[in-house]
């Protein structure tokens, strides 16, 4: 697994306002996310151009995009809830969080 940026934040924001989970399952998932370990994947230059061609090709906020690149330079599957994400045909192999 890879964490960029603010995505422990995220994964509580999704959990919260979009699943609509109670507090103690949010706990369980945050720690079952720093259990995992993670690679800090790191803004650089190539991921920069990947997330910009991958927002160009998709419509992708460049936020979105960074993610979709990330997940391609690594590697890894792409965990998310996010529809558009999902739907991008700018994904690699992409995991939907939702049907969990």
């Amino acid at each position: 697994m890879f964490i960029l940026d603010l995505t422990v934040y995220e994964v509580v924001n999704v959990l919260i306002r979009r699943l609509k989970k109670p507090e103690t399952e949010v706990e369980r998932a945050v720690r079952a996310l720093f259990a995992l370990g993670s690679i800090i994947c790191r803004v650089d230059e190539v991921l920069a151009l990947e997330a910009a061609r991958a927002a160009s090709a998709s419509g992708l906020s460049g936020y979105d995009a960074a993610y979709v690149a990330a997940s391609v330079i690594l590697g890894v599957p792409l965990i998310t809830a996010d529809r558009q994400i999902i739907m991008s045909s700018a994904s690699g192999t992409v995991l939907d969080l939702s049907l969990l």
